[in-house]
Order: C-alpha cells, then structure tokens, then sequence
C-alpha cells in the first residue's frame, strides 16, 4: 500500500462581522435596587461566593467604575476607614 500525500492550499481565516449593538444600555433606578437587593439578600444567607457577587454589584452602581476599572481593583486598592472610604482606580 501506498500512502498518497494531499497538499491543500492555504486558505486565511474570514474575519467575522463584529456585531451591531444599539449602544449602551442602562438599568433603571427600580432595575439596580432590585439587583441590589437579591444580591444583597443571598450573602445574608452565608455563601462566600454570593458575598463576593453582592461586593462587586454594589461597588459596580454605588461608585459609577466601569467594568474594566472594577476588574483591576485589588484589596491594596481599598482604603477603608471609620469615616470614609476610597477606591484606587487603575488606567
């Protein structure tokens, strides 16, 4: 038997058309109380996980960050103290 080689030609990836969004879309007031409120609501019940999801709700519509910016923050970057608190955003 006799094992027969195929050179097939090179052919680049198509690019995929990015798709259209209608721009950015906001929650209503009543829409981020709502999230608020079950997030907040599922951390009371013990689970460190939903503590977590509760912190970043909360910091993401109460300081106004951008998604990128609340991605970065790390415990370094928190100054919390008895009469305020900051946020170091990174670039």
């Amino acid at each position: 038997m006799k094992a027969h080689a195929q050179i097939l030609p090179f052919r680049p990836q198509q690019k995929r058309p990015r798709p259209v969004y209608g721009g950015p879309k906001y929650f209503t007031e009543k829409q981020v109380k709502l999230i608020r409120r079950t997030a907040r609501d599922a951390a009371r019940l013990g689970k460190l996980k939903d503590a977590r999801n509760w912190m970043l709700i909360d910091l993401l519509t109460s300081s106004g960050l951008r998604e990128a910016e609340a991605a970065d923050v790390r415990v370094g970057d928190l100054r919390l103290g008895y009469d305020e608190a900051s946020i170091f955003v990174r670039n």
